[in-house]
């Protein structure tokens, strides 16, 4: 990007990266993280509806709904695969809020074998530019990931 006075302006993106080694097998590691989702994502504090989620959904294919599900049955959505590559992960729009007009994100989620019974996951979130305080958003998501992702690491072990 070019400032006014003619000079290049590197432009800084805001990603989150985080990685996780599992002593699990690629398609369990997976297999868990998508089909068990309700009994680890921590709805208490990472969904809209808190401690009125009933279930957690994650609809294992492109155009596939990741929402909550309340006690009372009110599905939120809280963004949609836009792509899918089963065992070797998928890539989510995410806006999990209700404001319909909020601005989506982005997150990728791969698995690797490192052997049978080892595999590495990345979890790569973007897209955070297009919110009111972008580097706010972040920085929550920085920690988040790690609350959200070390229940999987607890629930899988």
């Amino acid at each position: 990007m070019q400032r006014e006075d003619g000079m290049m302006e590197a432009e800084t993106r805001l990603v989150v990266r985080k990685e996780i080694v599992v002593e699990r097998s690629r398609d369990d590691a997976f297999r868990i993280f998508t089909t068990e989702i309700a009994a680890w994502w921590p709805t208490t504090t990472h969904s809209i509806n808190g401690e009125a989620v009933a279930d957690v959904l994650l609809e294992g294919h492109a155009d596939g709904r990741i929402a909550e599900v309340t006690s009372a049955g009110d599905v939120v959505e809280w963004g949609r695969i836009v792509e899918w590559d089963a065992p070797g992960g998928f890539t989510v729009s995410w806006k999990p809020n209700l404001d319909a007009e909020a601005h989506r994100s982005t997150w990728v989620i791969r698995f690797e074998s490192i052997d049978d019974e080892v595999t590495r996951i990345e979890l790569v979130h973007s897209g955070f530019e297009g919110f009111d305080d972008p580097n706010g958003i972040q920085a929550g998501y920085e920690t988040g990931w790690d609350i959200v992702l070390g229940r999987y690491v607890t629930h899988i072990s």
